[in-house]
């Protein structure tokens, strides 16, 4: 394997993990909060799917992003998915310093692996893959929640 082919796998993997985080705390909120959500009368249909949505994400997605100090926007002014695109650089930069950590401690022979590791990177395809990860992860987060109220209303 060479080192674009590592790095390929490395790049994937710390998507996955950012999946995977952004995953868990989705169902750890809809179930903590989704029957609260469901219960309470005084929310359209309409309003409450819509509601339930942005405190999803903003549960999931943007608490995640923020806790691990990637400076996104705190707030989703259009839509879900111009967030998701605006942000994404601000993503990879997060997981691109997380794995320039893993690096070594400063010093020169780091500072080296370092200037290796920017050479190898193609950010465009980084950005591309990120992105394309978490749209589908909010894509599945989003029919979960469209699941769990419908099976309510049953």
């Amino acid at each position: 394997m060479n080192n674009q082919e590592r790095l390929q796998n490395v790049l994937g993997l710390v998507v996955w993990a950012d999946v995977e985080q952004i995953t868990v705390r989705a169902k750890t909120f809809l179930a903590e909060f989704a029957p609260n959500y469901l219960a309470d009368e005084t929310l359209h249909p309409d309003t409450l799917l819509d509601q339930l949505r942005m405190d999803l994400f903003n549960a999931s997605v943007i608490d995640y992003l923020d806790g691990r100090g990637v400076e996104v926007e705190l707030s989703v002014e259009h839509d879900i998915a111009t967030w998701i695109e605006a942000n994404t650089p601000a993503m990879v930069s997060a997981n691109l310093r997380l794995m320039e950590q893993q690096l070594g401690a400063p010093g020169v022979e780091t500072h080296l692996e370092v200037v290796k590791l920017h050479k190898l990177i193609r950010m465009n395809v980084f950005e591309a893959v990120q992105q394309r990860a978490i749209e589908e992860c909010w894509r599945n987060l989003e029919a979960l929640m469209v699941t769990l109220t419908e099976e309510a209303a049953d």
